[in-house]
């Protein structure tokens, strides 16, 4: 009692504040001399443990405020409680955690773990391991099992090492496996029966605690293996587990009094007991459905064993439909346990789940109640409800639940038993412990669920303190038995059962991500359309049977009456005759029935002499065999008792034991087999029918030679018969030896018997003889006295019947003429309706399965789009057999979708599909309808209440819809509450007669006829998985199939608005027809169904069946006349679907933008809204087909325009050439395309084709270009100079190409972007406005005015502004113009006004003001709650709402898609810019000082101007966009104000500007440069002094704010390189920049989405085989550097040999990867997770990150590989040359190295190493001129040319890039001169590659021009120009 250990279990929530709460209640608090004193209150020594100490979440700074706090009790030994210091006084902290790596946890402060000791705790070794656990089982396990307990403790150590090796965590975060498990197992051991039957309990434990938490079949499969080895070769046990134990079965006590025991109990009997226990509890309580087979039986068995121990928790992991809940429940019931779980109501947070928990504690802690506390997915509204969890099972307590103030009258109660028990020292310890021991905790997990992972793994407890039991997938045979119950009654009636089953069961599996609740689904939506479709066709195929009935009656008496007629005259005249015959028949047929009795009376006394002799011969028969009876019995009984195990043993022995050999000798030989080698045996013995075949066969069958012969082997070998003997030797052929003996003995008496036998069936045949005889007698008896009778009374009637024939044949004759009229007229009938009865006893035939497709279609293809509805359904239909099954033509009529096109429901296939799921879900249906149009259509339907989910009144509609069964509709969801969760799932409670719901708190009476549908209009939006699982997602988003269908009807009612009407009226014409004829045929069959009596004298039926066919005529020509029509119709129709399907294809292209944008996504509904503008011609041609050709090219430009002005300029080019791609195929041929987006894998040399007058740098372009399209490059004769020269050289070379050059628009393109990538974006422009027909690519200009006249009430106006850019000043000055500045209300958000705005949105709405928004991206997560706001307001039609934000990823998709999008960009150019500044700047600004701080103002501006607008000229003027913005130029006025107010020191207004504000951003050596520059230009004396800034600008001498407004005016729109101080030709740079960036943009587009990377081998093979085929070429597995690589001395060779090495080994690693996919298509390999990651890279047309984390070549996986290639053959020659000492005596390319960094540090080493100096001391230095060093060559020059001797200004039409010479470098000591004086000489970057990114060195280059002018210009040195 000395030492107190209170233990403290952390999650993320937990604070200092929870560690105080516990030390003040374990601790008491005095004061002492230095101050307040905890020390602890009921011992003298105080241990804190505290468990898991880095879970607490971190706060915005990286602190956790828990390890804060403990730092300082550690390092002070108290804390700070408000201002007074608590020191703590025998109180050690003990903290315990796992390592920091793991989701969830945390990295703790060094300061912290700096001040404690730090101590790594391992697992035991083995041997510990076996130790420990053999000293447990031995106080287990009674006395006498030492030897057993080390077995078993053996086995144990082994199974749970192979289970860690076999199922790593990194597999699964719950396959953790401790020594904690086997602990667990050995004490599970306590709960079973010892004795027999102890290795089987063992086995079932240790299933339960390793196999439950395994995700896979094939991982128990592998776990049983394991466990069954051990039992069998370690344990001797080789039965296996084949049972269950649960405590519903024990018939034992345990040895511990709370530990309830478990018993073993076999399947069936425990089915009974929880069939029993599921009836009671659904008479008590409510329905579970819930199924009751094997797969179930062992979850449950599962649940009783967790559930049954004393505070055992539970993790249920499984999908949804696995029955975690309900198996909960039961398995609670049947424990008596109370069951709670929280009622999540729609405000529910952390507050409502504390004070529920309160609840449930008290039940358990206080009241001492056994209860379950359930919680599940749904309920885990917050997270922080988990990590609460988490201390509850780890502790048994809730850090912080209770105040103390709270706990004190709580605990009061438990003051007495506490006493009682006398082993806790405080009521809340003792508290704590009844929780632990009461309380249940049961957490039901979704593994799909989004964070699951997380919440797992930050929740530690859920692995660590519960039984993990991962419910699987139900098996094939689970589902085939759960169809077989659901489906009871519909399956009784088929006569293949099993191949319906088959065929759901199959649909169930063809779709990814289904869950076993989608398979109840199915079987529900089954029996409901089932039932729905039999009862109608079933009905009318009764109908059509019982008039065809009637008809045939009718037919078949007519021919009887023509037959009658006939004889009725012969009868007539021969009457008489008749009637003196019938009087001698009376005679003869007496005589012979004398006879017959005669005979009668000698047979039955012959009769009763044969009985009794048989009798006798019967018994003496049964005498001999009685005593051999009994023992034939007995050996085939022993036969049939015969084990499998035993058989199999018996057959894997190599050689039997000659006793064994002897008895199956003698078996085979009985029955007729003499070969008795052990072959044979064993053949014989491999039968499955062994035993059988001894059991039954026939002792008759054996031959007395073959009996003697066996007899002969029995006494020779009488050892081998002996039962003990053979009993040792094997336990299958004992029974065998018995029954060989028995079945001899049996031989000979059947052989002694046989005569009495043979006598006794003789005996037996003549008495059944006789028998017969005697019956055939008394047949013939009873037969001649029927007819005596009968002859007599027709004798009496002949002679009245004479009389009666003469009138029957005048009656017969006037029916049978009425009759053949009537038959006449209902033949065609007759036949149609044999046809149609054919017709529906086939579909009847098939309903079966087309109901399970239709049932298929409804669960699981709503959510899908056309194409994969389409290719399912082809798939279900083969699978099931039924070729012609349609799902609209068997779920619908044509007039019920025509009535709901008539309530709005589009009429394109998408939509009625989804109509008919809706009318047929078995689920509550989630509607996804961007267009709205179906909620329309519902609301238009039903008769419904709809509300939003943010609706105040929400839950109240809710209820009263469910109490009085009305239909609602939730409209605008983006989420599901959990509040729906009960009634989604139809959790239904019976109270007495009524069923009951809850919902929130309240249970709430449930009708029947309450209908729910839920409708949102984002189609983007994302469930988990078991809320998908409980909803109909009908997924409305349109497909272009389904526009084109309602584009065509749009273009129609505008059109040709009387075809649309015609065919309407048409459809429903011939349907109201086709429905009064199956009207009149129904009537007619009626008719003749119910007519009773002779048809063919009803005379009124006749005359109404007469009508009613001629009514049915008319209407079938009525009908023929109506086809006819309207395939007329159709046909003019189809004249404007190409015209539809252009529309449908621009909108296909729209939807791709997103992509490289999420600004850039729009609307269906404004789509259709500029489809219409676009149809309306002021002028229309009349010419239709000119006509459609107008209408074309409009709305094509239409739509380019109105979507041009809503991208950014640097995106429009990007789009236009992707939507001429879309619109204008064929302006592209096979491969070109791909070609200019880098995509093809081809390979190719260009050999002498490539032009001398071309740049080296495209050679390889060039070469992929003559690959891919070789009769281009063949056909128009490059190489002839004469013809391309001047075309190379020309500046504008996209207009002038050589006449002789036939191409088209493209192939001239692509001409361009490969040998001449300068003119480029030239080229592109160019061929955009010829495609689309237009003179330029650009949108006009858009004011204002426009935009307000264009926009409307109910749509907001989205301005996408770009960083910088601010439309307000130009929006309020509209304002002011138009509606009054007054009524323009502004906000700048994301300052938490966001109920402001809504208010001020509301006000505006109202009146008819402007509203705008500004900065919307810093609120994104508010922004579904404006766009709900803005559908449910009603605003004034003067009412805009004016948006502005900045492009942001996460911006809602509803919003962007309903808003009028504007992007909003600052004007280009430094005019502009001045502009904008100066506007910014009054008069009153700039005139309110000297002339010098005007000047100093201006050249500030101008100095800001010109850092903005280079960044157009990246990467040659900035080597990256910087945000140099707004901030920055304030920040310098007020520098400048400063540096004035004291004195003119320019410099330090240089240094301020150049250190603190602009180049604070910047990150790039030169760019440092060009700023420095720059600021020296701008900001000197002699500048101001001069007052000119350029050669252009000249500064006014004045203050005058005009004068430099009207300098600003002055100066050109456009702006020249010069004013820059760049090269007059950098638009060849800046053309090859912006067009690289377009190809990547257009790259995005065509980027695959996730569910296209799934492994498909047809995909895959036509995407990624031409990259393997592109690898076989470049690279041959055997090409490899003959010799060894090995490392040398020497830095140079080193670096080159590791260079080489590197290169193979990446080779290696590429082909390997490409092989792996290969492999995979070809089928021959295994889809790894690694080739699936490099796959869907390459899929993507990206580098797969294994290879770029290896080398960062080019983006392109074809030019990346086609680099490593190239790079791998030059290293060859690099290590060739570097053998042969030869690498340095001519020029090397550095280009052609993988690391030339790393070249160049080998350089200096080996300088370094030559001169004995540090590498610090050395310099780069280079010449043109002088032998140094090495010599590099093939390096590129940009921004100035090179005259040969030294730098020099390029002209305008030089090229971009020109080639060096060659240059030699070396590292020279830092005090060695240059060999170019440095003031001749400018510094010069040397990149890698022409993006800037990697600088490689600075050399110093002679130069004949201004250092300073060249730094400005950008001038660069590149290895590599292509890549």
């Amino acid at each position: 009692k000395s030492t107190q250990v209170a233990t403290l279990h952390c999650n993320a929530q937990t604070t200092a504040s929870h560690v105080l709460q516990k030390l003040m209640h374990i601790c008491v608090q005095s004061t002492s001399t230095s101050g307040k004193v905890l020390r602890p209150k009921e011992s003298s020594r105080l241990i804190l443990y505290l468990k898991d100490i880095n879970l607490p979440t971190p706060d915005k700074y990286n602190t956790i405020q828990l390890i804060a706090f403990l730092q300082q009790i550690v390092t002070y030994q108290g804390f700070y409680d408000n201002l007074d210091f608590v020191y703590l006084e025998r109180v050690q902290i003990v903290a315990s955690m796992n390592p920091g790596s793991t989701v969830g946890r945390h990295e703790l402060s060094p300061r912290f773990t700096a001040n404690v000791r730090v101590l790594v705790v391992d697992y035991p070794t083995r041997e510990e391991l076996i130790h420990v656990y053999t000293q447990y089982l031995k106080n287990i396990l009674r006395e006498g099992k030492d030897s057993m307990s080390s077995r078993l403790a053996q086995s144990m150590v082994e199974i749970y090492q192979a289970v860690k090796s076999k199922f790593p965590i990194d597999e699964h975060r719950h396959y953790l496996f401790t020594p904690r498990d086997l602990t667990g197992w050995t004490f599970g051991l306590l709960r079973y029966e010892g004795g027999p039957g102890v290795l089987e309990a063992w086995g079932y434990e240790g299933l339960r605690v390793f196999k439950d938490r395994l995700v896979s079949k094939e991982h128990c499969m592998h776990f049983d293996g394991i466990l069954n080895k051990e039992l069998r070769q370690s344990l001797g046990h080789n039965e296996g587990v084949n049972c269950y134990y649960t405590t519903w079965s024990a018939t034992h006590e345990t040895k511990i009094s709370w530990l309830s025991a478990l018993g073993r109990v076999e399947a069936s009997d425990l089915q009974t007991i929880m069939s029993q226990g599921l009836l009671a509890y659904e008479r008590e309580f409510r329905e579970l459905h819930m199924h009751i087979f094997e797969e179930s039986l062992g979850n449950l068995a599962k649940l009783n064993r967790a559930l049954s121990i004393p505070g055992g928790c539970l993790l249920l992991i499984g999908e949804s439909g696995a029955g975690r809940r309900n198996a909960a429940l039961l398995v609670s019931h049947m424990l008596n346990l109370e069951f709670f779980s929280p009622h999540i109501t729609r405000q529910y947070s952390e507050k409502d789940f504390r004070k529920d928990l309160k609840q449930y504690l008290q039940a358990a802690g206080v009241e001492g109640k056994s209860c379950v506390l359930f919680l599940e997915d749904y309920q885990i509204v917050d997270s922080t409800f988990l990590q609460l969890m988490n201390s509850l099972i780890g502790g048994g307590e809730v850090p912080g639940l209770y105040t103390s103030e709270e706990i004190d009258p709580i605990l009061a109660p438990l003051a007495d038993e506490m006493r009682q028990e006398g082993k806790y020292r405080t009521l809340y310890e003792y508290f704590v412990s009844r929780v632990k021991k009461n309380l249940r905790v049961v957490l039901s997990l979704d593994h799909s669920h989004p964070f699951y992972e997380v919440y797992c793994a930050s929740n530690p407890a859920l692995y660590t303190q519960c039984h993990v039991f991962w419910m699987q997938q139900w098996s094939k045979e689970s589902l085939r038995k759960v169809s077989q119950i659901e489906l009871k009654e519909q399956l009784e009636d088929l006569p293949d059962k099993s191949e319906l089953i088959e065929l759901g069961i199959t649909v169930h599996h063809s779709l990814p991500k289904t869950v076993q609740r989608n398979f109840i689904d199915l079987l529900k939506a089954y029996r409901k359309i089932y039932g729905k479709c039999f009862n109608s066709q079933g009905g009318q195929s009764s109908h059509l049977k019982a008039g065809l009935g009637k008809l045939q009656d009718a037919e078949n008496q007519v021919q009887e009456l023509k037959k009658t007629a006939e004889k009725q005259k012969q009868l007539l005249a021969h009457k008489q005759k008749e009637a003196d015959e019938a009087l001698k028949q009376i005679t003869k047929a007496m005589e012979k029935a004398a006879e017959r009795r005669q005979e009668m009376e000698s047979l039955q006394n012959k009769l009763q002499e044969d009985n009794v002799k048989i009798n006798k011969r019967k018994s003496e028969v049964e005498v001999e065999l009685s005593d051999i009876q009994p023992m034939v019995d007995e050996a085939q009984k022993a036969v049939g008792s015969i084990r499998k195990e035993s058989l199999d043993e018996l057959k894997s022995l190599r050689m039997p034991p000659e006793p064994v050999h002897d008895v199956l000798s003698a078996v085979l030989r009985l029955m007729g087999n003499y070969d008795t080698s052990w072959n044979s045996m064993k053949d014989f013995l491999k039968g499955r029918s062994v035993i059988p075949s001894l059991m039954n066969f026939d002792p008759r069958l054996i031959k007395p030679e073959v009996r003697d012969d066996v007899n002969n082997l029995v006494r020779k070998k009488k050892n081998s018969f002996e039962p003990s003997i053979i009993e040792r030797a094997s336990l299958a052929a004992a029974p065998m030896a018995k029954w060989v003996k028995a079945l001899l003995q049996y031989s000979v008496i059947l052989e002694k018997i046989k005569p009495l036998e043979d006598d006794l069936n003789q005996a037996k045949k003549k008495l059944e003889s006789s028998q017969r005889r005697l019956e055939e007698c008394e047949e013939q008896l009873t037969e001649l006295d029927n007819q005596v009778e009968e002859l007599r009374g027709n004798f009496a009637q002949r002679t009245s019947e004479a009389e009666q024939l003469k009138s029957e044949l005048k009656q017969a004759e006037d029916t049978l003429h009425s009759a053949q009229q009537l038959l006449g007229k209902l033949s065609g009938e007759k036949d149609r309706w044999e046809g149609q009865l054919k017709e529906l006893q086939q579909s009847l035939d098939l309903m079966p399965k087309h109901s399970m497709l239709a049932a298929g279609f409804v669960t699981y293809l709503s959510s899908h789009p056309e194409n994969v509805r389409e290719s399912t359904i082809k798939n279900w239909k083969n699978s099931a057999g039924t070729p012609n099954f349609e799902f609209r033509k068997f779920m619908s009529s044509e007039s019920e979708m025509l009535q709901w096109k008539a309530e709005g429901l589009p009429g394109d296939i998408l939509s009625m599909e989804n109509a008919i799921v809706i009318n047929n879900a078995v689920k509550t249906p989630l509607i996804v309808d961007p267009a709205t149009s179906a909620s329309t259509w519902l609301r238009n339907q039903e008769a419904a209440d709809a509300i939003s989910q943010s609706d105040a009144k929400f839950t109240t509609q809710l209820e009263l819809s469910v109490r009085f069964g009305k239909t609602l509709i939730i409209q605008e969801v983006d989420k599901i509450e959990a509040i729906l969760f009960p009634l989604l799932r139809l959790d239904l409670v019976k109270q007495g007669p009524r069923w009951t719901v809850q919902i929130g708190e309240k249970l709430i009476d449930f009708t029947e006829t309450f209908k729910l549908y839920l409708c949102t209009r984002d189609s983007s939006i994302e469930l988990p998985s078991n809320t998908k699982a409980v909803l109909n997602v009908v997924n409305f988003t349109v497909t272009r199939s389904g526009l084109e269908g309602q584009l065509l009807s749009l273009i129609l009612n505008h059109e040709r608005p009387e075809l649309e009407q015609q065919k309407t009226e048409m459809l429903a014409k011939e349907e109201n027809l086709k429905v009064q004829l199956a009207d009149l045929e129904k009537k007619l069959l009626e008719e003749l169904a119910t007519a009773e009596g002779n048809l063919l004298e009803n005379k009124s039926l006749i005359e109404s069946l007469n009508n009613t066919k001629a009514n049915s005529n008319d209407i079938g020509e009525a009908l023929n006349k109506s086809h006819e029509l309207q395939a007329s119709l159709d046909e003019q129709r189809e004249v404007y679907r190409e015209l539809a399907s252009q529309g449908a294809c621009i909108y296909s292209l729209l939807q791709d933008l997103k992509k490289t944008n999420n600004m850039y996504q729009y609307s269906l509904s404004s789509f259709l809204s500029l489809f219409n503008t676009s149809l309306d011609l002021k002028d229309p041609p009349e010419n239709l087909q000119t006509k459609l050709s107008v209408l074309s090219r409009r709305l094509i430009k239409i739509i380019f325009v109105y979507i041009s002005r809503s991208l950014f300029k640097q995106d429009r080019m990007m789009f236009g050439l992707h939507f001429v791609k879309g619109i204008r195929e064929e302006l592209f041929e096979n491969n070109e395309w791909e070609f200019l987006k880098g995509e093809v894998a081809a390979t190719g040399d260009a050999g002498r084709l490539f032009p001398t007058w071309a740049a080296e740098d495209r050679r390889d372009e060039f070469g992929m270009l003559g690959a891919t399209l070789p009769k281009l490059v063949n056909y128009i004769q490059l190489d002839n100079d004469q013809i391309w020269k001047p075309w190379g050289e020309s500046p504008q070379c996209e207009v002038e190409f050589p006449s002789q050059a036939k191409l088209t628009e493209f192939q001239k393109l692509l001409l361009v972007k490969v040998l001449r990538p300068d003119r480029l974006e030239s080229a592109m422009q160019r061929f955009i406005a010829d495609g689309l027909g237009e003179s330029s690519v650009s949108p006009p200009t858009l004011s204002f005015p426009e935009i307000l006249q264009e926009s409307k009430c109910e749509e907001p106006i989205l301005l996408i502004v770009s960083p910088g850019a601010d439309p307000t000043k130009e929006l309020e000055e509209f304002a002011e113009n138009s509606i009054g500045r007054d009524r323009l209300h502004e906000m700048a958000m994301g300052g938490g006004q966001n109920e402001e705005a809504l208010g001020m949105l509301r006000e505006a709405a109202h009146k008819g003001d402007w509203v705008c928004l500004k900065n919307l991206h810093l609120v994104t997560s508010w922004l579904p709650s404006l766009e709900k706001e803005l559908k449910l307001v009603r605003p004034h039609k003067d009412f805009r709402l004016w948006l502005t934000t900045e492009p942001h990823p996460k911006f809602p998709s509803i919003l962007l898609q309903t808003s009028l999008k504007i992007t909003y960009e600052s004007p280009p150019g430094v005019k502009k810019n001045l502009q904008r500044t100066y506007n910014s700047w009054n008069k009153e600004f700039i005139e309110g000082g000297n002339t010098l701080r005007a000047q100093a103002m201006f050249s500030l501006a101008w100095f800001h101007a010109i850092v903005q607008e280079r960044r157009t000229y990246i990467p040659q003027g900035w080597s990256k966009f910087y945000e140099f913005s707004l901030a920055d130029l304030r920040a310098g006025c007020d520098l400048l104000e400063q540096v004035l107010s004291r004195s003119s020191d320019w410099s330090t207004l240089r240094g301020l500007l150049e250190n603190a504000v602009y180049g604070g951003r910047i990150d790039n050596d030169f760019d440092m440069k060009v700023l420095s520059t720059y600021l020296r230009q701008y900001f000197d004396d002699y500048t101001f002094r001069n007052g000119k800034l350029s050669e252009q600008v000249r500064l006014p001498n004045s203050q005058s704010h005009q004068n430099y407004k009207d300098l600003i005016e002055s100066l050109p729109d456009t702006d020249s390189p010069e004013i820059f101080g760049l090269p007059l030709n950098i638009g060849r740079s800046v053309q090859r920049f912006n067009s690289s960036n377009v190809i990547k943009q257009l790259k995005q587009l065509s980027a695959v989405s996730q569910e296209e990377l799934k492994f498909d081998r047809e995909e895959w093979s036509a995407k990624l085989g031409p990259l393997w085929n592109l690898w076989q070429t470049l690279h041959k597995p055997g090409d490899k550097i003959k010799g060894a690589l090995n490392d040398s001395q020497d830095p140079l060779e080193s670096f080159v040999f590791m260079e080489a090495n590197f290169a193979f080994k990446m080779l290696e690693k590429v082909h390997q990867s490409l092989e792996g996919i290969s492999k995979v298509i070809l089928g021959t390999g295994m889809l790894t997770s690694k080739i699936e990651q490099d796959a869907k890279a390459l899929l993507q047309s990206q580098v797969p990150e294994s290879w770029s984390e290896i080398w960062e070549g080019p983006s392109s996986p074809v030019s990346w590989l086609r680099a490593l290639v190239r790079r791998t053959n030059a290293l060859k020659k690099w290590v060739e040359a570097t053998r042969n000492k030869t690498l340095f005596q001519q020029g090397i390319s550095p280009g052609e190295l993988f690391h030339p960094q790393t070249f160049l540090n080998a350089y200096r080493q080996m300088t370094a190493r030559e001169l004995n100096i540090p590498i610090e001391q050395l310099k780069l230095v280079s010449s043109f001129q002088s032998k140094l060093g090495i010599q590099l060559k093939g390096i590129l020059l940009q921004g100035c040319e090179f005259s040969g001797s030294s730098l020099t200004s390029p002209s305008p039409n030089s090229p971009e890039l020109t080639q060096i010479p060659s240059v030699n470098v070396a590292w020279v000591r830092q005090s060695d001169s240059e060999p170019t004086p440095l003031d001749q000489t400018v510094p010069v970057p040397l990149y890698t590659t022409l993006d800037r990114t990697q600088l490689l060195a600075t050399l110093n280059l002679p130069n004949s021009g201004s250092a300073e002018q060249r730094i400005i210009s950008g001038v660069a040195l590149f290895l590599n120009g292509s890549e």
